[in-house]
Parts: C-alpha cells; sequence; structure tokens
C-alpha cells in the first residue's frame, strides 16, 4: 500500500537499460497498476527511477537547471565532482538512507533545527510538510478553514517564514505551498519533517546546497 492506494507488487530482472551512453544490466524492477503522481502536464508518467540506479553513480539531481547528472563512480570523477562544488562553494551536509529508499539529511524550520529532515526527490508542487502537532509546537499557522486532500488523507496548509539545509535558506513567501497532516505515517508516533524537491531554495553566492 502507498499514496492511499492497495495494488498488487510485481517484481523482475531488465536485462537491459540505457540513459543516454550508459548501459545498465540485470537491473532489479517492480510494476504495479497504480495511478502515480501526475507530471506537471497532467500526464502520467512512464516509470520511476530508483534510488538503486543513483547508488551506482555520483548523482546530482539538478532541479534548478533540469539536469539529471550521473557521473561513472571512479577517482577521476569525484575529484572533478569535488572540485566543481568548491568552486560553487557549496556546503558539505551529511546523507543518510532511511532503508533502502528515503534520503535523509539535517534540516532546520525557523529556529527549530538542524535536526533530521527526509526529502523527497519526487513530491510534486508542495515545499514542505509535516504534522499539525509539529506545526503548533513550531508555532506555524494552520489554515485549517481551508483543508485539502492529499494521498487519501486531509491536510492543512501552512506558510513557514523560513526552512533551510545547513545555510541553504528557502523563504517561504517564494516557495510552493506546504502542508500539514493530523497524524503521523510511522508506527512509532514520530515522523521527520519533509522537504519535497518543489521547495525553492536561495542563498547568497558564497552558499549553495548540495
Amino acid at each position: 500500500m502507498a499514496g492511499g492506494q492497495t495494488f498488487t507488487m510485481y517484481f523482475g530482472v531488465l536485462e537491459s537499460f540505457r540513459m543516454g551512453d550508459i548501459e545498465l544490466c540485470n537491473v532489479p524492477v517492480h510494476w504495479n497498476d497504480a495511478r502515480k503522481p501526475s507530471l506537471p502536464d497532467g500526464s502520467q508518467p512512464d516509470g520511476v527511477l530508483g534510488t538503486w540506479i543513483f547508488y551506482h553513480f555520483l548523482t546530482t539531481l539538478d532541479y534548478a537547471n533540469q539536469a539529471l547528472i550521473l557521473r561513472r563512480k571512479d577517482s577521476a570523477q569525484l575529484r572533478r565532482f569535488r572540485a566543481e562544488a568548491m568552486r560553487a562553494c557549496a556546503v558539505k551536509l551529511p546523507l543518510w538512507l532511511g532503508g533502502d529508499h528515503f534520503p535523509c539529511t539535517l534540516g532546520s524550520l525557523l529556529d527549530f533545527g538542524p535536526k533530521v529532515v527526509s526529502f523527497d526527490t519526487g513530491g510534486p508542487r508542495f515545499g514542505i510538510g509535516m504534522t499539525v502537532a509539529m506545526a503548533e509546537q513550531l508555532g506555524v499557522e494552520v489554515d485549517y478553514d481551508h483543508p485539502e486532500r492529499f494521498n487519501n488523507k486531509v491536510v492543512y496548509p501552512i506558510t513557514p517564514e523560513r526552512i533551510s539545509l545547513g545555510r541553504a535558506v528557502a523563504p517561504m513567501f517564494v516557495a510552493l505551498p506546504a502542508r500539514c497532516w493530523s497524524t503521523t505515517s510511522s508506527g512509532s508516533g514520530r515522523s521527520p519533517t519533509s522537504l519535497t524537491s518543489s521547495s525553492s531554495f536561495s542563498r547568497s553566492p558564497s552558499t549553495s546546497p548540495t
């Protein structure tokens, strides 16, 4: 079950998969008949790339330039990658995977943090998510008058003034909508704040997120 949908998963191995000049062999795949989040033009994606593929490369998701950059994992490419990051004055942040899928790092909301946050590389059309309890604890106003439905559950708009990853800051008045929900999705009753790929970050030229 995912996204409020129940479906059957099927698993297999793809003999060959090409992206540009790169060919991957014996790629584990799975598929189902669930409806996926729509693309910006309203159409359905033909498929989804998993973190298994990204793990085998030096991977850059460059949202600002609408580019996916895959570098081979060798010492020469790593040196080139680090040199580019230094020229851009990039800030290095820790990165953990929750299970084999959910990337996590350290982020802050207003003056709270840094704490562990997960970021959704494919979250469409909104900038940050959290529980109602967390929003109220941090003094973030919850718009109970305009509830929405997202993944088959009720969510409420919020507009925190500032979120950040390291020293990269997103003032929410230029970010896409944020949402909070009344219950957590984990059995522990606790859930990290979630930042999505739609987040709009800005920073002085001396600092940029990695």
